[in-house]
Formats: structure tokens, C-alpha cells, sequence
């Protein structure tokens, strides 16, 4: 065996080796810049008492709703957004009737259109809604 054919013998290995510790290397720092988990947070809107939208006599809704929000900063969004997210509740809940939300299909579109409406309200903030829960519920 030639020189030439001894070094080759030698190089070739070493040279796998590098590429190979480069390309951990590599892998191994992009790993540690993954993105940070998706902070969550809830706000429980307690004692709402709101009119619904009854034309044959005065009734109303008395609930409290937690709502669950994910993204960033969904905490600080929460707390700076909180008149905006109350507003946003109300307006949805006073667009019903009494009849509406009688069944559980109407309870579930108004969880619906609580969560579509606090996730437009905190969007500039890239917060979005992930659960409507009513922790109470009582119509008259």
C-alpha cells in the first residue's frame, strides 16, 4: 500500500468525525432555541347580571364565566384587557333570549360567541381564547 493510500486511510475517518460533531453541534444549539411554551391563563368573570334581549318583559342572566386564554404574555394581556374582555362578554350575552339559552345548544353557542368575541378583543395581542367555562348559570 502506497503513502498516499495510508493517509487516505486516515483522513477519511477523521473527516467523517468532524462532519459529524459539526452537524451535532449544530442540532444541538438549535435545540436549545426552541420557542418558549405558550403561557395560559384564566380570567373568572364573577357575579355578571345581564339583560337579555327579551321584547315580552324584563328577564336576565346571572353568571360568572372563566375564560381560558393561551399566548404570549396571556396573563399581562388578561390584566390590561379586562374592561375590553367584560365589555365583549355582556355585549354577546345581551344579544340573547331567554329561549335561546334554554337548551344546551344554545348555552354552547354562547360559549361560541364569548370565545370568538374575547379572542377579537385580544388579538392585537396574539392571546386566543381556549375555553368558555360557567361556573354559574341562572336565568329569570
Amino acid at each position: 500500500m502506497s503513502n498516499r493510500g495510508r493517509i487516505l486511510i486516515v483522513v477519511i475517518p477523521v473527516m467523517v468525525l468532524l462532519v459529524g460533531a459539526g452537524g451535532a453541534f449544530v442540532f444541538l444549539r438549535g435545540a436549545r432555541k426552541a420557542k418558549p411554551a405558550e403561557e395560559r391563563h384564566s380570567v373568572t368573570l364573577s357575579d355578571l347580571t345581564v339583560n337579555l334581549a327579551d321584547t315580552r318583559g324584563p328577564s336576565y342572566l346571572s353568571a360568572s364565566v372563566t375564560i381560558s386564554l393561551v399566548g404570549p404574555e396571556a396573563r399581562e394581556a388578561a390584566k390590561e384587557a379586562e374592561a375590553k374582555i367584560r365589555d365583549s362578554v355582556i355585549i354577546v350575552i345581551s344579544g340573547n333570549t331567554y329561549v335561546d339559552l334554554l337548551s344546551a345548544d344554545g348555552k354552547q353557542r354562547l360559549k361560541d360567541g364569548i370565545s370568538e368575541a374575547v379572542s377579537e378583543a385580544l388579538a392585537s395581542r396574539h392571546v386566543k381564547v381556549e375555553e368558555v367555562l360557567f361556573t354559574s348559570f341562572v336565568m329569570e
